[in-house]
């Protein structure tokens, strides 16, 4: 196979990063074209293969990495961060920074116009070495995937040390674009409601039984409005008895507890690198659950990782289609302007890879928004991320990482949607849940109470704890949600504060859903001039996580309709005093401090009302 790419540097005056600053340039295909009718002037330059690369990129980190014990050097590689040092053993080891063992410091932080100055000097000698007299070179990388790095050029006579970028042709691409909404069409209007339908004939049914019978519900049921009376100052008695309220949930929801720990991750700065770690560690199995899988670069990323893993270890993604094909109608607007999306994500998964992609249907538009990654049965990873550039670098969100006995809870809700979203469809999760299986995960002398809640068909966990939380405060409801507008808890958050509660409510200021923002106005106004503290999140909020009196519920699940009585949709929660306590300090004190607490009503008109009627059924 023949190919024909180029990558054009253009320095800039007094672009001092651009001179040796390792900034990637994309390749840049052209057409097959014979290269003799190329430019003159282009000069022959050796090539050293994938074993030269990583030779040099170890010489590389040698030079730079301290030599005294107990400390190491940290560098940025692309978006990540490494941290490298010299193990008790003189072995040369990298990991990430939330990761750097015990005892260790930081004894320097390499920028990048530094650590392209040390690759320079490297590359020197290891050519020296050689005996080759060659100025410039090229090195294979072994990069594999869609926005991969699969070569590295460096020139010392122009102090050159520059990644190579791949980027694919875009005319097939195009062309796939064109039938994409088709394809969306064909899945919202074949797929879910007629194939799925036949596929899973006793689910469907189920799902369209309660749906309805919980929109007559919500319709006919009235919920009376607190009655108007002088607002009380706070409560400063004790909270409510937690181990009763424990036992009071074994009762209402008929079951226990499990067990675990819970490392809360803010953004996505927290969370994704802790996720490409663990999948790159993998021994066994990545099991990925996600509402909206999007085939920007971020996404692109992260399927490329699980398409190098897929020959090695089980790889399988469960996405939801609606929620998938969806986001893929649009690009975030700070992608960046050379990346060419595939058409298809599911597509690009599935090609050149053992990766395993299943895509569950949406009937009735009903849609799992559930997010959980389990690696090697023993580490699960959950909250409100999807996988996208937002999420990645624009939203501020929870993300978790849970061990211990919990997450075989978690993976087994894997399994189940899994077995339910195949060829077999109803048939194929009775035979899963009849089958015995295994219990990988263990517990470990931390481990605490966790509680794994769930919205399904008919099974409405996290609205009723919740609901039944609020009732229960005495001293303080703290809540961050993007989407607030169920009518139940808006009416017990009035109340508890009625009753001396210190309730706090935490809103985006501008979310993603323009009804929704509209709603939010309104819920902020009424809430506030019942004695609610309102903060206003700058830019986007989309963490779903309460405290109530130290019980802390926290997960996928919004408060609307759609989270609380439609979806599928997985919390945890725990009444665990340190781990509640993290939550305060980690993400409730630093966003309240953040945000701007309303100290008058917002104005509004008439279509603020509108789409609060509106937001009553989403």
């Amino acid at each position: 196979v023949q190919l024909y790419a180029q990558a054009r540097w253009v320095a800039e005056d007094g672009d001092e990063v651009a001179r040796a600053g390792l900034r990637a340039l994309p390749l840049e295909f052209q057409a097959m074209t014979d290269w003799k009718t190329k430019p003159e002037g282009l000069a022959s330059m050796p090539v050293y293969d994938v074993d030269d690369f990583r030779r040099l990129r170890t010489e590389t980190r040698r030079a730079a990495t301290s030599r005294e014990e107990g400390t190491g050097i940290t560098v940025t590689v692309g978006e990540q961060e490494l941290f490298i040092y010299y193990d008790e053993h003189g072995q040369l080891r990298s990991s990430l920074p939330d990761d750097i063992p015990p005892g260790f410091r930081i004894a320097k932080a390499y920028g990048v116009q530094e650590y392209a100055d040390v690759i320079l000097r490297t590359t020197q000698n290891y050519l020296a070495s050689l005996d080759s007299p060659a100025r410039q070179a090229l090195f294979v990388t072994g990069e594999q995937g869609y926005y991969a790095r699969p070569f590295f050029y460096v020139d010392l006579d122009r102090q050159l040390a520059l990644p190579l970028v791949l980027v694919p042709p875009t005319q097939a691409e195009r062309g796939a674009a064109a039938s994409y909404q088709l394809r969306v069409a064909k899945h919202v209007f074949v797929a879910s409601p007629i194939l799925s339908t036949l596929q899973n004939p006793v689910s469907s049914l189920d799902r369209l039984l309660h749906l309805m019978i919980a929109n007559v519900y919500d319709t006919m049921k009235p919920i009376p409005d607190v009655e108007d009376s002088v607002i009380p100052p706070l409560s400063t008695g004790p909270g409510m008895d937690l181990e009763a309220w424990e036992e009071r949930l074994d009762d209402l929801l008929g079951s226990s507890a499990s067990s675990g720990t819970i490392r809360f991750l803010i953004d996505g700065d927290q969370m994704i690198p802790r996720v490409h770690d663990a999948v790159r560690r993998a021994e066994d199995s990545v099991h990925l659950r996600v509402f909206v899988f999007d085939n920007d670069d971020h996404a692109v990323e992260f399927a490329d990782l699980l398409k190098s893993r897929s020959g090695e270890v089980d790889v399988r993604v469960l996405v939801d289609g609606l929620g998938t094909f969806g986001a893929a109608l649009h690009n975030p607007p700070s992608m960046p302007k050379d990346f060419q999306p595939p058409a298809s994500i599911v597509n690009y998964l599935e090609q050149e890879s053992e990766v395993r992609v299943r895509v569950q249907t949406n009937p009735f538009f009903a849609t799992d928004h559930t997010k959980t990654l389990v690696v090697d049965h023993t580490v699960a990873f959950t909250g409100g991320l999807n996988v996208g550039r937002e999420y990645r670098y624009e939203w501020h969100d929870l993300g978790m990482e849970v061990h211990g006995p919990v997450v075989d809870v978690i993976r087994k809700e894997f399994h189940k949607r899994w077995h339910h979203s195949g060829p077999l469809g109803d048939l194929g999760y009775l035979f899963h849940v009849m089958k015995p299986t295994k219990s990988h995960a263990l517990a470990e002398g931390t481990a605490y109470p966790i509680r794994v809640l769930h919205t399904k068909p008919g099974t409405y966990e996290i609205y009723h704890a919740q609901v039944e939380a609020i009732r229960a405060a005495k001293r303080y409801v703290y809540i961050q949600n993007p989407y607030f507008s169920d009518e139940l808890i808006i009416q017990e958050v009035i109340r508890a504060r009625r009753r001396g509660v210190d309730v706090r409510v935490i809103l985006p200021f501008e979310g993603d859903v323009p009804v929704m923002n509209k709603n939010n106005v309104m819920q902020a106004n009424r809430m506030f001039q019942n004695g609610i503290r309102v903060f206003v999140y700058p830019g986007m909020s989309h963490a779903k996580v309460a405290i109530y009196d130290g019980w802390a519920c926290m997960g996928s699940a919004n408060l609307d309709k759609l989270s609380l009585r439609d979806n599928y949709e997985l919390n945890l929660a725990t009444s665990h005093p340190e781990a509640v306590q993290a939550l305060k300090d980690q993400l409730f004190a630093p966003d309240f401090e953040r945000a701007i607490e309303m100290t008058e009503p917002f104005p509004t008109d008439w279509t603020d009302y509108l789409a609060s009627l509106l937001a009553k059924r989403l």
